[in-house]
């Protein structure tokens, strides 16, 4: 017989399990691990009031905006009256300033208040200027935060978070026949530097569009395949072994997004993980192509989707954090690479967004993420290097970003 549970009070929303493992991975991090959504903005900046005006304007249209979290009993509470004005702050920048980098130099999430807030950033360039929001990784996932975005500065609506978060999409029964893919053996790829230092370098590269269509119109593939494959040919150049493998891959997990259409109020996570062996040990950019479509076939996302689906709501708190706690002990590390779609034409009080970036959160025992962000005809990707092994490959971030360009290159002329 099932155990009934009461509902909880109105306004607040149960933390899950991986909202509360998120949160203790948080406490032992030494940067808090939050993802930034970087706008660019063309005009001049509005003075800090106007934005504040805009955005409470708008705050309806979020309402997740207005939860905070309340440890002490492993909940979500909305706030009410919720005044925007401590979440909104100001950064004046000297001219020619990263502002990749200021996003990452920017004080701590207020206290006591909600997991997010939003900076201004003018004067490293004339013309135009770069609104950050910055989302806590127990709050909201890179869906979520997308969604977000697109509520404040677009067309989207989101719903109230829902009081039950556990199941964010349908369950299929019977769930699909989940057959184990034969594998073969393959060597890992060697990256060097396997203690991550826990602190970052970042670097962004603009793909080339026009080459991404090329290769995924004559390879009948998606653009997303594309950017993994031309990655791999990047990732084989940039960490070159002493001794090549052919068969060596390098294992990355790829998040797969379990939320509705309407992104369910956008509070907490609903992601799934699929695992992809980029194959860095083969010479060849077309057989880079080739296995990495064989792993993300339609079918076999769905397949993995509909099992995370079925199982994360019963993931126990406890089996969680043993789990996470074993592989931090273990030292075992990982790579992640993230891909998100943001909707085009956004505006912020009328002055367009001509450009999205979004920063990887700096999390523990990560190595090496990548976000590649789709925004109108741009594609953009942040790649976040553990300074461990940014200082050990072959110059830094920089230096992968030029080759990925050039592995892109490479791969649209053999389909030209």
């Amino acid at each position: 017989m099932p155990i009934l549970r009461p509902a909880p009070p109105p306004g607040t929303v149960p933390f899950t399990a991986i909202d509360r493992v998120s949160g203790d991975v948080a406490a032992r991090a030494q940067a808090p691990p939050a993802a930034c959504v970087i706008l660019t903005v063309d005009g001049p900046a509005p003075a800090l009031s106007d934005l504040c005006a805009y955005i409470a304007d708008r705050i309806d249209r979020v309402p997740v905006l207005r939860y905070r979290p309340d440890g002490r009993r492993r909940r979500w509470v909305r706030i009410e009256p919720f005044d925007v004005r401590p979440q909104i702050r100001e950064r004046e920048l000297k001219p020619g300033a990263d502002v990749r980098a200021a996003a990452l130099d920017l004080p701590s999430l207020p206290a006591g208040r909600p997991l997010w807030d939003l900076t201004l950033l003018h004067g490293h360039a004339p013309g135009e200027y770069a609104l950050c929001y910055r989302s806590h990784t127990m709050f909201q996932d890179g869906t979520a935060v997308v969604g977000t975005v697109e509520a404040l500065f677009g067309r989207r609506r989101l719903p109230e978070p829902p009081p039950n978060p556990g199941r964010t999409g349908p369950r299929a029964f019977p769930l699909p026949a989940l057959r184990r893919p034969a594998r073969r053996r393959r060597t890992p790829w060697p990256l060097p530097a396997r203690t991550p230092t826990g602190r970052f370098v970042m670097h962004a590269v603009e793909l080339d569009t026009a080459q991404l269509l090329t290769v995924a119109r004559a390879g009948r593939t998606t653009v997303n395949q594309v950017c993994l494959a031309s990655l791999t040919g990047a990732l084989r150049a940039w960490t070159p072994p002493d001794r090549a493998d052919r068969r060596a891959s390098l294992p990355v997990q790829v998040p797969m997004n379990l939320w509705p259409p309407e992104r369910s109020g956008a509070l907490g996570h609903h992601l799934g993980l699929l695992r992809v062996d980029l194959p860095c040990g083969a010479p060849s950019p077309r057989e880079h192509l080739r296995q990495v479509v064989d792993q993300t076939s339609e079918r076999r996302i769905a397949l993995h989707r509909a099992l995370a689906r079925a199982l994360a709501p019963s993931v126990p708190y406890a089996l969680l954090r043993t789990v996470v706690g074993q592989c931090e002990r273990a030292g075992v590390v990982g790579q992640f690479v993230t891909t998100l779609r943001v909707a085009s034409g956004l505006t912020v009080d009328g002055a367009p967004v001509r450009a999205v970036a979004i920063t990887p959160a700096p999390v523990p025992l990560v190595r090496l993420a990548v976000v590649i962000v789709f925004y109108g005809a741009r594609v953009t990707a942040v790649a976040s290097v553990d300074a461990a092994l940014a200082g050990s490959a072959a110059a830094g971030p920089e230096r992968l970003g030029a080759l990925w360009r050039a592995a892109l290159t490479e791969l649209c002329a053999l389909h030209t």
